[in-house]
């Protein structure tokens, strides 16, 4: 098992520095948003007594499977988001499910996330809130240049192939994984699919989703105590 201490960026993180040994997850909320946390900092001496007591459940989360640019694949929690770089320029994406054209969007950039990304990058790119046992995959473009430009939702199952770069033909392509250093690239293409592992997040009360959910975006004054 692996305790994080941080927020939901040490999460992210400790992830990456598993290298694909899966562990069971349990986040203490030390950050801002915490939404991947279990517990707060008071509340550590009583969660180690529940862990050796066994009075807990696991929760498994859908992983993405993300290759880009020739390069080894990487396992990602949240998403993939793809953006300009330095370049001033509109970015050019043209997105395949399963070997099929779904859409072509221009604009800042793409993020393509899994069930619990949905409520990161995505969400403030005007994706859909998806509830994290979901097996599903969204799309979501970043400030399109179009009205008709609209997020998706795909199947799990599926393979989300996004072809990208600057309508000029010149510039760059920054290519970030769970919110890492991103990638600069002169045109990318990326491929998403889903991993074939889950990561297990430690719980110890029912699922809570939605009122955790609340209560975090109404610090964004996003959805108030309505």
């Amino acid at each position: 098992m692996i305790a994080v201490l941080g927020g939901d960026g040490s999460i992210l993180r400790a992830l990456r520095l598993t290298q694909g040994r899966i562990r069971p997850l349990l986040g203490v909320n030390m950050g801002h948003m915490g939404f991947l946390a279990e517990c707060a900092p008071e509340a550590v001496e009583e969660a180690v007594k529940r862990l050796a007591a066994g009075e807990y459940r696991l929760e498994e989360r859908m992983l993405l499977r993300v290759e880009c640019g020739g390069a080894e694949p990487v396992t990602a929690l949240n998403d993939v988001a793809v953006s300009r770089g330095v370049c001033q320029s509109v970015l050019q994406a043209e997105v395949r499910v399963d070997g099929q054209e779904a859409a072509q969007y221009a604009g800042d950039g793409l993020v393509i996330a899994s069930p619990t990304g949905s409520t990161a990058y995505s969400l403030s790119a005007g994706g859909p809130v998806v509830t994290p046992n979901m097996d599903c995959i969204v799309i979501s473009p970043v400030c399109p240049h179009t009205f008709s430009a609209r997020p998706m939702v795909v199947s799990g199952e599926s393979a989300v192939e996004a072809r990208l770069q600057p309508r000029s033909g010149e510039g760059t392509v920054m290519v970030c994984i769970d919110g890492a250093a991103g990638v600069m690239m002169d045109q990318a293409a990326v491929r998403v699919s889903r991993a074939r592992e889950r990561l297990p997040f430690v719980r110890f009360e029912e699922d809570r989703f939605f009122a955790s959910l609340r209560g975090k975006l109404s610090l964004w004054g996003g959805m108030g105590n309505t």
